[in-house]
């Protein structure tokens, strides 16, 4: 979770981005077989991947901004994590762990775990806790900002990381979805905290 200040800084950052992006686009110069791999690219991605945020990682690695070694690109999918699980339940991951989590519950609040037996890395994953319609809505969600990627490169527009940031938005809203526009009650660490204490509780019984 970001902290408000991480956040404020972030806001401030993807402001200055969105006023240079027109002027970025045109210093970059690309030739046609960018945009032909780029499509190969996406739509590859959107047919490997059945696991929802790694295919997204991907896909915003095809932004010309995108740095996997940058905090700010960490603290972004972060952001785009939190905003896809609140307009599915209205809930950030966080807050989704800490409500559902639970040693006394079947499989602990989980809905889906790897393997015979449950481990900390199975409950440190907000998606494991949702329903089936949950995930419907959050995977409608996502192809829509494939759809828009796949367009985008179609028209030959380079993407930045805002780009997708706006376009999930927009998606969100448009879908009657509720839209985040803070960083959540609960912290990482907190439901870390939560997690630890309900999975000693769990491997006492």
């Amino acid at each position: 979770m970001l902290g408000l200040g991480k956040r404020g800084k972030f806001i401030m950052k993807k402001e200055i981005l969105n006023n240079q992006t027109e002027d970025k686009s045109k210093e970059i110069k690309v030739n046609d077989n960018y945009w032909v791999d780029l499509l190969e690219r996406i739509k590859s991605i959107r047919m490997a991947e059945k696991e929802t945020y790694k295919s997204l990682r991907k896909l915003f690695a095809t932004s010309v901004d995108y740095d996997s070694t940058s905090e700010e690109c960490n603290e972004f999918f972060r952001l785009v994590q939190n905003k896809l699980h609140y307009a599915a339940h209205g809930h950030t991951a966080a807050e989704i762990i800490n409500e559902r989590i639970d040693a006394d519950k079947k499989n602990m609040g989980l809905t889906n775990f790897n393997g015979d037996s449950i481990s900390i890395s199975d409950l440190s994953v907000a998606k494991n806790y949702l329903e089936v319609d949950e995930i419907d809505i959050l995977n409608h969600i996502v192809s829509g900002i494939f759809e828009f990627a796949k367009i985008n490169a179609i028209e030959h527009k380079l993407m930045y990381m805002i780009d997708y940031e706006k376009q999930l938005d927009n998606i969100i809203i448009a879908n009657g979805r509720p839209l985040l526009d803070e960083t959540g009650k609960i912290t990482r660490d907190e439901v870390n905290q939560k997690i630890e204490m309900e999975y000693k509780k769990y491997q006492s019984k």
